[in-house]
C-alpha cells in the first residue's frame, strides 16, 4: 500500500513504548458493569441475555446498599486504580486478606484531596454492593466454568478495627469473598496502561477499558485499515451509562467519551454510523474507532511482553524462519491463538468440543504453519464484513480461499519485498510524523501572539463543533489540555501536508 494511504496508521516506536505502564486485570467480571457512571441519574444495572430457546445465558445484576448509596465514579476509580493495582502487584494467588495502605495513601494514589471521608464512603459502596450472576467463562486452563452465585466481592476493615485473626488493622484491608477470590485466581488477565487510566475521567476510562478488547483484535487482524467497532447500545449496557434514542443526545455523549482519546492519540478517528434494520425498535449506531499511535504502541509493547499472546505476520510466508513444530504446538494452543487474534483475549485455550476437534483436523491436514496462516486469514477476512467469529469453527468457510491465497503468495516472488517496502514506508513516515510533531510543539511556544490566538480559536471551534446540538461544558483544565493538543495536531498536519486541514473526528452520523 502506498505511503499516502498509510499516514493514519502510524507504527509505534520504542520511545513511545517506554511511556506505557502496564497493569493486568482479570478479563471476565471486569467486562461487566458494576458502577453507575451516568452523569444525570442512574439506571439499575441489570443484564439478562437469552439464547433462541429462551434459556438464560447471562445474568448480571448489581444491587446497592441504600445506607451507603450506589457505587459511582469515585468508587469506580478506587476499584480500578487502587484495588486492581494492589491485586496486580500482589500477583497470583491473590491472598484472602489484601492490604491497601492508609486512607490518605489512597487519596494520594487517586490524586484526590485529603478528605478521607469520601474515600471511606466509596470503599463502603463497593464492599456493600450485592451481585447476582449466572455466567460461563473459560479459565486459564481453557476449561469452561459456570459461575452462578449471589455475593458481595469483599469485606472491608479500616485502620484500628479488628482483623479476622483478632489483630488490630494498621491500614485498610480487604477480606476477599471466596467466590470472587476464585475468579481472580483462575481467569485470564489482560493488560492496560495504568498511567493512562489515571489521567482519564471515569466515563472515558470505561470507554478505554471496553474498546481495548476490540482495538487489540483489530490490530491483530492486520487489516489494511483496522477499525474497532461496537454498537452504541452494547456499549451503554456494559459501561453502566444511560442509553439515549436521540442522535442529538448520542453525538455529544460519545464525543465526550472519544475526545480525550483523540487528544492522546489512542484513536485518530471516531465515527457514529446509524444501524439500519427493519426489526430495530430503538435507534442504534455503530461506534467506529480507528486505532492511533498510542493504541499501536500499547499493542506492540503488550505483544512483545507476551501479555496478549504470540504474533506472526500473515503475509510473510518464509517458512524456513518458522521455529514451531507439530510436537510443540497443540490443537488447544491453536484454539487459544484464534481467540487471541479474534477477540484480544489470552489464556482462552479450548479443552474439548468442536473447536478442539476442528483444530486437530487443521493441524493434521495442513501442519502448524499453514494452520496458523488460515487462522490469520479468517480473522482478517471476517473483519472486512464485520462478521464476528465466536469460535474457531466459524473459520471453516475461509479455509479454501485461505489456501488459494497462501499458494498464490508463495508463487509470487515479490511478496516479501512488497511487504518489506511498505513497512519501511510506514517507519519512514513515523519518523517524519515525530519530527513534525516536535517542530509543531516548538513552534507553538514561539508563535507570535496574534497567530497563536488565531490557532487557539480554531482549535476551540473544532472542539465546540463536536458538541453542537446541546448545551455542553468542559472542566476548564480538560478544555485547555484538549485545545493545546488540538493546536499541536493542526500544526503537525500543516507541516506534513503543506497546509491542508485534516480533521480527526467525524460526527456527520452518516
Amino acid at each position: 500500500m502506498a505511503q499516502q494511504a498509510r499516514r493514519s496508521q502510524v507504527v509505534a516506536t520504542d520511545s513511545a513504548l517506554t511511556k506505557i505502564n502496564p497493569i493486568r486485570i482479570e478479563s471476565v467480571l471486569s467486562r461487566l458493569p458494576f458502577h453507575a457512571l451516568a452523569r444525570h441519574g442512574a439506571d439499575d444495572i441489570r443484564i439478562i441475555e437469552k439464547d433462541p430457546d429462551g434459556r438464560v445465558t447471562l445474568q448480571w445484576e448489581v444491587f446497592h446498599n441504600s445506607k451507603f448509596g450506589r457505587p459511582g465514579p469515585l468508587a469506580y476509580k478506587v476499584d480500578t486504580l487502587v484495588i486492581n493495582r494492589a491485586i496486580d502487584e500482589t500477583g497470583r494467588p491473590v491472598p484472602k486478606m489484601l492490604p491497601l495502605g492508609s486512607l490518605r495513601n489512597i487519596c494520594r494514589q487517586l490524586g484526590y484531596s485529603s478528605d478521607t471521608r469520601v474515600i471511606r464512603s466509596a470503599l463502603r459502596q463497593n464492599a456493600s454492593a450485592w451481585v447476582v450472576v449466572k455466567h460461563k467463562y473459560r479459565d486459564v486452563r481453557g476449561e469452561v466454568q459456570k459461575l452462578e452465585a449471589e455475593f458481595s466481592r469483599y469485606s472491608i476493615v479500616f485502620k484500628g478495627e479488628k482483623l479476622p485473626d483478632g489483630a488490630d488493622a494498621d491500614q485498610v484491608y480487604l477480606i476477599m469473598n471466596d467466590v470472587y477470590l476464585s475468579v481472580l485466581n483462575n481467569v485470564p488477565h489482560r493488560p492496560l496502561d495504568y498511567d493512562y487510566l489515571r489521567r482519564l475521567d471515569p466515563a472515558a476510562q470505561r470507554f478505554y477499558e471496553i474498546l481495548s478488547y476490540r482495538v487489540f483484535a483489530a490490530l491483530a487482524s492486520e487489516a489494511a485499515n483496522p477499525v474497532a467497532k461496537i454498537r452504541y447500545s452494547e456499549y451503554c449496557k456494559y459501561s453502566g451509562q444511560r442509553r439515549s434514542p436521540k442522535y442529538d443526545n448520542v453525538r455529544p455523549q460519545v464525543a465526550d467519551l472519544a475526545n480525550p482519546h483523540i487528544a492522546s492519540g489512542y484513536f485518530t478517528e471516531v465515527k457514529l454510523v446509524p444501524i439500519r434494520a427493519e426489526n430495530l425498535k430503538t435507534p442504534d449506531w455503530t461506534i467506529m474507532c480507528t486505532p492511533g499511535p498510542k493504541a499501536r504502541a500499547e499493542y506492540e509493547l503488550f505483544r512483545r511482553k507476551r501479555l496478549i499472546g504470540p504474533e506472526v505476520s500473515p503475509l510473510v510466508l518464509d517458512e524456513s524462519q518458522s521455529s514451531t513444530s507439530e510436537q510443540s504446538f497443540s490443537a488447544a494452543e491453536l484454539v487459544n491463538y484464534f481467540h487471541m487474534r479474534a477477540h484480544g483475549v489470552s489464556g482462552a485455550m479450548g479443552a474439548g468440543g468442536k473447536e478442539l476437534r476442528f483444530a486437530q483436523d487443521l493441524l493434521r491436514e495442513y501442519g502448524v504453519d499453514t494452520s496458523r496462516f488460515l487462522v490469520e486469514y479468517a480473522v482478517r477476512e471476517s473483519a472486512k464484513t464485520d462478521f464476528q467469529m465466536a469460535t474457531l469453527c466459524a473459520a471453516r468457510q475461509y479455509v479454501p480461499r485461505g489456501l488459494a491465497v497462501k499458494e498464490a503468495a508463495k508463487q509470487h516472488s515479490a511478496t516479501k519485498a512488497v511487504v518489506d517496502r511498505e513497512l519501511q514506508e510506514e517507519l519512514q513516515y513515523q519518523e517524519q510524523w515525530e519530527t513534525a510533531q516536535s517542530r509543531a510543539q516548538e513552534h507553538l511556544q514561539t508563535m507570535d501572539p496574534n497567530s497563536r490566538n488565531q490557532l487557539y480559536e480554531q482549535a476551540k471551534r473544532d472542539l465546540t463543533e463536536y458538541t453542537r446540538g446541546r448545551r455542553y461544558s468542559f472542566v476548564a483544565a480538560d478544555l485547555e489540555r484538549l485545545i493545546e493538543a488540538r493546536m499541536v495536531h493542526k500544526l503537525t498536519h500543516r507541516i506534513l501536508t503543506g497546509g491542508r486541514s485534516v480533521e480527526a473526528i467525524d460526527w456527520s452520523g452518516s
